[in-house]
């Protein structure tokens, strides 16, 4: 593989395995070779047994230098005592389907912005009424949406996303951001594309987000795996 397999391995915080009968997230569990790999199974047992020796499937490991994903054949499957594991091999090559630093699903999510001004007077800070808007894109570190005023570099929010994408379905707990960019756009409404870049993330939001960019990745990427004679 033109990737070192291995040292993505060894990094992958997260590995989402899609396949035409399961879809789930796992573990690295043990770098058997530079092609092959122990992950952790499913804990229910039904999408153990759902999965065949020979089975294709397309993984996505989830690493501090991005996104990575390849297409494996599970070799086979055996209990370690009371843990299930995943013997896969990769097939063909690693590739890196995005870099850290630039996560952004092109995703529409709702989401309610304050702005936050400082008061001089009282040296305290005040907030604006809540917009509800939506993001044009997003990512666990920033975003762009439709605004209804204009706002100045480094303008200070406070956001409130409402996640209802990808089987997805929760408030988020309140994130605090700061305005990159503002420009026009020509709409009555909401007349301004904004930049935002997050400034104070709760780690559950962060997590959340991170798994919305994954699985809007991954819808992207329609998954059909060939079906392939169980002997070959």
């Amino acid at each position: 593989m033109s990737v070192n397999a291995a040292r993505i391995w060894e990094s992958a915080s997260e590995v989402r395995v899609m396949g035409e009968h399961v879809s789930f997230s796992a573990t690295v569990d043990e770098i058997i070779d530079d092609n092959t790999l122990a992950i952790l199974a499913p804990l229910k047992k039904e999408q153990q047994e759902a999965v065949k020796p020979g089975e294709s499937l397309r993984l996505t490991c989830i690493t501090e230098l991005g996104l990575f994903m390849f297409d494996a054949r599970l070799q086979r499957s055996y209990m370690r005592g009371l843990v299930c594991i995943f013997e896969v091999r990769a097939l063909g090559e690693m590739k890196r389907i995005q870099r850290r630093e630039s996560y952004r699903a092109r995703e529409s999510v709702d989401v309610s912005v304050r702005k936050v001004v400082a008061d001089p007077d009282s040296n305290q800070e005040r907030v604006g009424k809540w917009v509800n808007t939506r993001t044009i894109d997003i990512s666990e570190t920033g975003m762009l949406l439709r605004f209804n005023e204009e706002c100045s570099d480094n303008q200070k929010l406070e956001i409130v996303f409402r996640l209802k994408n990808h089987g997805l379905n929760e408030v988020l707990p309140k994130i605090t951001g700061r305005v990159t960019r503002c420009v026009e756009n020509g709409s009555k409404q909401f007349g301004y594309f904004i930049g935002v870049q997050f400034t104070d993330v709760p780690e559950k939001a962060r997590n959340t987000l991170l798994k919305l960019v994954v699985l809007s990745q991954r819808s992207k990427m329609a998954y059909k795996p060939k079906r392939k004679n169980r002997y070959e």
